[in-house]
């Protein structure tokens, strides 16, 4: 190949409720607004220093079909990776206890032998997914993305 590419850069949101969208990435995930382009058009980013925005929130127009991840063609979920179990643990938490404040849910925790994930939902039905990697030493026999154990759990006494 005669490119290379660094990294994915955003993904673009079309919602309802621009204004509950932005407010549960920002009060619940801790994404910051970085900069906007008009009145409707939002760029959040975890780390704005080093990537401008992660995601652009936008409202969709009247009457769009929702998402519907189990029968769509096309993006299924965003996925982020966190620092560590401890880091997953405390969005996991945020996510349970304010996520229904602006129609989002958790929908699984999973442990998939190499890496644990936490996959939410938010009210227009856009799927976010939070992972970590487990150190080698933590690391089990199961084949990745096989359920193992409860990562839900894990997850509850890691945030007690």
């Amino acid at each position: 190949m005669d490119f290379k590419i660094r990294r994915a850069g955003h993904v673009v949101l079309r919602v309802t409720d621009v204004a509950r969208a932005k407010a549960f990435l920002e009060d619940v995930i801790g994404f910051a607004t970085y900069a906007q382009a008009g009145e409707h058009f939002f760029f959040l980013s975890a780390q704005p220093v080093s990537n401008h925005h992660m995601i652009a929130v936008r409202p969709g127009k009247e009457g769009e079909r929702l998402p519907d991840a189990e029968n769509q063609i096309g993006m299924v979920s965003i996925s982020y990776e966190v620092t560590d179990f401890d880091e997953l643990a405390r969005i996991y938490q945020r996510i349970k206890a304010f996520g229904g404040d602006y129609g989002a849910r958790i929908l699984a925790a999973e442990d998939r032998g190499h890496i644990n994930t936490v996959l939410c939902e938010d009210a227009d039905g856009n799927r976010i997914e939070f992972y970590c990697y487990l150190p080698e030493d933590e690391v089990g026999d199961a084949a990745p993305y096989v359920l193992r154990g409860s990562a839900e759990d894990k997850l509850e006494a890691a945030a007690s």
